[in-house]
């Protein structure tokens, strides 16, 4: 799988783009990894919104740890090109990207939800449990994990992208299952967020009002 680097492709425009990927490996595994550690170890951190912040942290130190150092590979060796196209590398590595986006995009859905319940209804906000929490995020974690599986399982083309050095999934040829992915993931969560966000920014430009709503409630 991992070939000696030649020395014919380490050429200055290698080795600027190589340094980019370094420096984005980095600073997704310092700040993943950091707050991981800061909100484990404090308990005024580990609430509601802290186990939302460790979900996005951890999908950010996945990508770190088994997509990002493929595409540094790539950049260094242009032949490789994760294997060729349709391989288990290529499809593993877009597999993974999509999942991880997928419940990326589900977690600050979810932050849109809890922040919408702390203003607008606090007597029920209560009910918004550190247990139920986890449960939304193992649920929005499985739900991402299983929507991806057809790209690895079924017949799905996956390319590999030269100018971004890593492994997509041809959307032009599945769009059946890129139509599933928009209706399933991303048309829900843009609703959430824009239907929340709207009533936020409605509440604090009428704070009277937006009080009166809450005590009716």
């Amino acid at each position: 799988m991992w070939d000696v680097l030649d020395g014919r492709f380490l050429t200055a425009e290698a080795l600027a783009r190589a340094a980019v990927v370094v420096a984005v490996e980095v600073l997704l595994l310092g700040t993943s990894f950091l707050n991981i550690c800061v909100i484990f170890t404090t308990a005024d951190l580990y609430d509601v919104i802290g186990c939302y912040l460790i979900s996005l942290s951890v999908a950010d130190l996945l990508a770190a740890l088994f997509i990002v150092p493929l595409s540094l590979y790539s950049t260094l060796d242009p032949n490789w090109r994760f294997m060729g196209d349709n391989s288990l590398v290529c499809k593993g590595s877009a597999y993974l990207q999509i999942a991880l986006f997928c419940s990326t995009v589900y977690t600050f859905a979810w932050i849109c939800i809890d922040r919408y319940s702390a203003m607008m209804k606090p007597s029920r906000y209560a009910d918004q449990s550190l247990t139920r929490c986890k449960c939304w995020i193992v649920f929005s974690w499985l739900t991402s994990l299983l929507l991806c599986c057809p790209i690895v399982v079924a017949q799905m083309q996956v390319v590999f992208l030269e100018e971004a050095q890593l492994c997509v999934l041809d959307w032009s040829a599945t769009s059946a299952y890129s139509m599933t992915l928009l209706v399933l993931v991303f048309l829900p969560t843009i609703v959430t967020v824009f239907n929340t966000g709207y009533k936020i920014i409605r509440a604090m430009r009428n704070p009277d009002q937006s009080l009166f709503t809450v005590q009716c409630e």
